[in-house]
């Protein structure tokens, strides 16, 4: 994310870190943002901004669950055999022993 701010000023387009908990709280400054993208998206595509905004929110908690998952797999040894436990969340296959 270094240098990220820079290059996109270069481009003219603004570039606002968003804060966000692991398990889906939002920073206040990052929530209006959020709205505010809603609302131009919603004015953008002739869609109501209650709608396009309630689905924005779904999109980013799905994304942050994604991220969760990943980096909750990431934390499983490669090493470790399927009878060594009964199942894994967030994989489409369940592992039995």
């Amino acid at each position: 994310m270094a240098g990220a701010g820079e290059e996109c000023r270069a481009a003219g387009i603004a570039f606002i870190p968003l804060a966000v908990e692991s398990l889906g709280g939002w920073h206040p400054v990052a929530v209006e943002v959020i709205k505010r993208l809603g609302k131009a998206r919603a004015r953008q595509d002739g869609e109501s901004e209650e709608l396009t905004c309630r689905r924005l929110w779904q999109k980013l908690g799905l994304l942050v669950q994604k991220g969760n998952c990943a980096l909750f797999n990431n934390r499983i040894p490669d090493d470790l055999e399927p009878a060594q436990f009964q199942h894994t969340i967030c994989h489409d296959e369940t592992v039995t022993a």
